[in-house]
């Protein structure tokens, strides 16, 4: 039994040698480009609203407003009315009343925005000399500053059912069509309103986008099986609803926004209607970029050392294993008392090989990298790609198994000696 236990102990470090180092390693630093993408992306600036007639050089779409995450549909086929599954892939929706939103894409980061600004952590900011405000760039009200010559981006939109005369002094504005009802919509647009909000991102939802990236509050009612699991329950600092986020446009059909997007299932949907919202940029910290990304092959280097140790490590306690199984089988075998030396150095085999578990789960715990990027939101969509969308269970339960023998093995194998 004793010799059972110690093969299987064997295994157990095999594992840990060999799958555990490369699974942590892959759940490190396979995300890397998602969180450049994340904290480095440029703002997507609007300037106008373009019809998908009028194509221009200098714009292109806005990439999504949502990802609808595919299903199926349910088919009754051949006479015994056996039923069917079919995939449907998700798409991307881009196009709403039967028209696209255009940008056009700067190389400018949002960082290089934060640089134009004077006292940018005073409450009174200015812009520099040769700058223009443009209105408020993110979440922690910093303005956005561009060169005077320059058109200054969207900082107001409205999508209103009526025509809105007060609005037109100062508003452009598009007349639009929604598909399958005909019925009549205006969209307002402006980028005179320098105390308003930079539009830069925009959230198709039920209701209020939440506050947690990942998350998306688009509840769909018929059929059950689309959306059935977007919602949100997920709180950043008490919050479930992403508040820099503000309704633009409301009661938008799906029913005519799935026909637009070309989605299949577009006549299965009644009357349910979605809500467009926009928001600016996220207040990042500038010493996140610099730490997290510029930084971050030291940052990776620093990680796989430590892995690389620990595997080495392993290795060795690989072969102090099987240098104690000799020990065993050979007193086994020659049924003789251990000998004091023969106790001393199988004893620090197995010590060697409980410390060493204890430096590994004690490393998986407490390797866990703490972004501060300045803002919450994305402070925790950062932190779950590095902390928590991989589950280290395995590798957890597996380290405190290896601990809990190694310790029966070490007091039994001291009593044999004294028995």
């Amino acid at each position: 039994m004793f010799v059972t236990c110690m093969c299987i102990k064997l295994l157990f470090i095999f594992f840990d040698a060999f799958y555990n180092v490369e699974v942590s390693t892959m759940y490190k630093f396979n995300n890397l480009q998602v969180i450049k993408n994340t904290v480095n992306e440029n703002p997507l600036f609007f300037n106008f609203f373009i019809n998908q007639s009028q194509s221009s050089s200098e714009y292109i779409p806005y990439q999504s407003f949502y990802t609808w995450k595919g299903t199926y549909k349910v088919v009754k086929s051949g006479r015994t009315g056996r039923i069917k599954k079919q995939d449907i892939p998700p798409v991307e929706i881009n196009k709403i009343y039967q028209n696209m939103f255009y940008y056009k894409n700067i190389n400018n980061t949002y960082f290089d925005y934060l640089e134009n600004i004077d006292n940018i952590n005073s409450v009174n900011q200015n812009c520099k000399n040769n700058y223009k405000k443009c209105g408020i760039l993110d979440t922690n009200n910093n303005i956005l500053c561009i060169p005077i010559n320059e058109e200054c981006p969207l900082n107001d939109l409205k999508i209103s059912d009526v025509k809105l005369p007060d609005l037109e002094p100062q508003y452009s504005f598009v007349e639009v069509t929604e598909s399958l009802t005909d019925s009549v919509k205006y969209i307002y647009y402006t980028n005179n309103k320098t105390d308003n909000n930079i539009i830069t991102h925009f959230e198709l939802s039920t209701n209020n986008p939440c506050a947690y990236p990942s998350e998306h509050n688009w509840i769909g009612k018929d059929p059950k099986e689309i959306e059935k699991n977007c919602s949100c329950t997920t709180y950043i600092n008490n919050e479930l609803y992403d508040k820099s986020y503000k309704e633009v446009g409301n009661k938008i059909l799906m029913k005519s926004l799935y026909y637009d997007n070309k989605i299949s299932l577009y006549y299965e949907y009644n009357y349910e209607t979605v809500n467009l919202y926009a928001r600016n940029y996220y207040y990042l910290d500038k010493k996140c970029l610099e730490k997290y990304i510029e930084d971050f092959d030291n940052l990776e280097s620093s990680y796989t050392s430590k892995i690389m140790t620990i595997r080495i490590l392993q290795y060795i306690n690989f072969f102090f294993a099987v240098v104690y199984l000799y020990f065993l089988f050979k007193n086994l075998c020659a049924k003789d008392k251990y000998k004091l030396s023969e106790l001393i150095i199988t004893d620090s085999i197995l010590l060697y090989g409980l410390v060493i578990n204890i430096i590994s789960i004690v490393f998986i715990n407490g390797d866990k990298l703490d972004f501060s990027c300045g803002n919450q939101n994305i402070n925790s969509k950062i932190n779950s790609i590095f902390n928590e969308e991989f589950s280290f269970l395995t590798i957890k339960v597996l380290s405190i198994i290896n601990i809990v023998i190694y310790g029966i093995h070490l007091i039994t194998n001291t009593l044999l000696y004294l028995a």
